[in-house]
Parts: C-alpha cells; structure tokens; sequence
C-alpha cells in the first residue's frame, strides 16, 4: 500500500514538474513573439517626414513648423479677425509670458480695430529657419520674413524683419497639438547690410 502511495506522490509530482515546465516554455515563447513585434512609432505632432523622436529631444522640424504655425496667426489678420486669432495665440504662450503678451494683443486689438488695420506676412521655406537648442527642452527659431500693413484697402508699410521664438517643448494636449509654448519673442528690423528691406531706412528692435 504505501509503494503503491509512494509511487502515485512521484507521478503526480512529476506532472507538476512538467506543467511548470510548460508554463515556462510558454512564458518564454511570448516574450520573444513581444520582443520581435513591431515597436509602436513615436508620432511628432505635425511632423510629416517619418523620423524617429527620442524622449527629450525635438526634431527640428517640429519647432519650424510650430513657428510657421504661430506667426501666420500672430502676424497675419484683419481688424474682424484679429480677436479670434489673439485668443488663439494665447494657447500656445507659457503661463510666466502670458501676463505680458496678454497686455501686448489687447493693445494690438484696439489699436486694429480703431484703425481699421490689417497686416500679411510672407515667410521662408520652412527649411530656412534657423532653429537652435538654447537648453533641456527649450529651443530658438529664428527667421526673416516681409511684413505688410494695410489701413482700410491701402497698404501703407512694407518692412523685412527678423523674427526670434524662444520656445519651450511640452506635452501635446487637444488645445496645443504641437508640444510647444513660446517663453519669449521678439521681432526686429533687418538692416540694409542684411538685406535691404522695403521702406525701412534704419533698423529698430521691438519685444512683443
């Protein structure tokens, strides 16, 4: 009887040794059908190209592209458009500028809408903005770009100028998609030694 016992214990033991064998082979089998899996991509707000984005570091590219984005509707408006395009700007400022740029539009936006102003601006391909890393997550672009001014239907100022972003790489949310706040920016007249810009004899220097 207790051969009989004795030789059950070692046979059931046995298909426990071999169950836990089973589950390890198993195990093992799916880590590596995980490992060899496809690696799910890294998409970069509004980067086309596919590029590979590696956790704090932006593709320069992304930050051209934000910066096309935020001057079109920063510096090109009409005086019904300008509220609009001044509330949406204030997305996309961080929250230690916003005080300032806040003070900057409103002013803008009496001043346009008293005057009747509009204003257009030309830019470069995107490949022709300068974009520099000034720090952990924090970039620089600048670029030149031709700005009009009208005053009801006559344009009454056409002017080279140098535009600087200083921005700073964040998570992307619904109302900011790109990743990016502006920390600081200033826009300044490019002088006839850089390029002879249209009806601008000196060169002066404006912070937003």
């Amino acid at each position: 009887m207790r051969l009989l016992d004795l030789a059950r214990s070692r046979q059931g033991t046995a298909y426990l040794v071999l169950g836990l064998l089973l589950v390890n082979v198993g195990l093992a089998v799916a880590l590596a059908v995980f490992a060899l899996r496809p690696h799910p991509l890294v998409v970069t707000p509004m980067v086309k190209d596919a590029q590979l984005a590696v956790p704090g570091q932006v593709p320069p590219d992304a930050v051209r592209r934000f910066t096309l984005h935020y001057l079109y509707y920063l510096e090109d408006y009409t005086a019904h458009t300008i509220k609009d395009r001044s509330n949406y700007i204030l997305r996309f400022i961080s929250p230690t500028y916003a005080e300032k740029a806040a003070k900057d539009l409103t002013d803008r936006l009496r001043y346009s809408e008293r005057a009747r102003e509009a204003a257009q601006i030309v830019t470069p391909p995107p490949a022709e903005i300068e974009v520099t890393a000034t720090g952990q997550g924090t970039y620089r672009a600048s670029l030149q770009a031709v700005k009009r001014v009208y005053i009801a239907d006559r344009m009454t100022e056409e002017r080279l100028l140098r535009y600087t972003l200083d921005v700073k790489s964040t998570l992307p949310s619904e109302a900011d998609p790109y990743g990016f706040v502006v920390v600081g920016q200033s826009v300044e007249a490019v002088g006839p030694k850089d390029g002879a810009p249209v009806g601008q004899a000196a060169p002066e220097r404006r912070t937003r």
